[in-house]
């Protein structure tokens, strides 16, 4: 009885998130791509309090309702406007030694300094576990975070743009906001930018991930980082 109560919770968990209204955003074009470059670029990236680094995320703490440290995060997996879709989090702390994926919008998890915080009590999350262990693949619309550090970008006509170094969150780590790229392309040796990371797009194909951005995309980082 107390199990189906607590499944009947998480399925509750999910309609406050659902009702809310997602901020517009400007479709992304030669123009609003060279606005967005011009913004998050004015000030270093990587230096930018507002913007939470990635390898900091993966490396957060998961705590419970009463903001207990029960567990690690190992990856996060996103949608491809960065929005997180699932947390993969490592429970040993809590003495479950398998790891689980837990749905982000259904369970209303929060992201703060700290890390991320469940609505479920310690004990709770044991009486569920089963159900978080489940299999997550990688694809167009799931991007795992850990499989993205270290890729290189093409454009459509695959020359290289830049691999990545770094994926950058809002303040929280909420939401995925850009990605940091190093670019070595003919004369340009070794120069950080920042790009919207819904600019790429990821496709999954024989257990690898192959990462396009359009080539007017490209041309215009291209001319940025020279001037």
């Amino acid at each position: 009885m107390r199990l189906a109560l607590l499944c009947l919770t998480l399925i509750t968990f999910a309609f406050p998130v659902l009702a809310q209204d997602e901020e517009t955003e400007k479709p992304l074009n030669a123009i609003t791509f060279l606005e967005y470059l011009r913004e998050h670029n004015r000030l270093k990236p990587m230096q930018n309090p507002k913007y939470e680094h990635g390898t900091d995320v993966l490396d957060r703490r998961v705590m419970d309702q009463t903001k207990k440290a029960i567990g690690q995060v190992e990856d996060v997996i996103v949608s491809s406007t960065g929005d997180i879709r699932y947390l993969k989090v490592n429970f040993d702390r809590i003495s479950l030694r398998k790891t689980a994926y837990l749905d982000y919008t259904q369970m209303n998890i929060g992201a703060n300094n700290d890390g991320y915080a469940l609505s479920l009590r310690e004990e709770d999350i044991k009486d569920l576990f089963p159900k978080f262990i489940r299999k997550i693949t990688p694809h167009g619309e799931q991007i795992s975070l850990t499989e993205i550090i270290g890729k290189e970008i093409r454009d459509s006509n695959k020359i290289r743009l830049g691999v990545i170094e770094e994926i950058l969150f809002d303040e929280f780590g909420s939401k995925v906001e850009h990605l940091y790229i190093k670019i070595n392309h003919g004369l340009i040796r070794d120069a950080g930018l920042a790009i919207p990371f819904k600019a790429v797009d990821f496709d999954y194909r024989n257990g690898y991930v192959y990462l396009t951005i359009d080539k007017a995309f490209s041309d215009i980082a291209f001319d940025y980082v020279k001037k």
